[in-house]
């Protein structure tokens, strides 16, 4: 049986819809009050970073600030570092962090209520 192989292109096109599609789960989850939903696009090095942080996290203080709880970093175009025998590998290897991120922002959506420290064993 024959191998699907996806172009450059198609694989990064793959990966920038993955990331829009945390973004918007991102904003739903702080438009709704669930949880804080962070997600950063950086366009000078083709970089994604999303994180989400309970509803009442800590922000000041360099070591009472609360961690985040779920994370993800994309490299939309790893691929022009690596040599061609580990492309497929890297691509596969993000689909399932993307996949595994978006899950974990859908099962906190369907919850449908405030995330809170003491969900994670801190205190506010």
């Amino acid at each position: 049986m024959k191998t699907l192989t996806l172009t450059r292109e198609e694989r990064i096109e793959t990966l920038f819809l993955k990331a829009e599609e945390i973004f918007q789960k991102s904003l739903v989850l702080t438009q709704r009050g669930i949880a804080h939903g962070h997600a950063n696009f950086a366009a000078h090095v083709k970089t994604f970073r999303a994180e989400v942080k309970p509803l009442d996290a800590i922000y000041s203080g360099k070591e009472d600030h609360t961690k985040s709880v779920a994370e993800i970093d994309i490299d939309f175009d790893p691929f022009e570092w690596t040599d061609p025998e580990k492309t497929e590998s890297e691509y596969r290897k993000q689909l399932i962090e993307t996949d595994r991120y978006i899950s974990y922002l859908n099962y906190l959506i369907e919850l449908d209520k405030p995330f809170l420290l003491k969900a994670i064993g801190g205190a506010a």
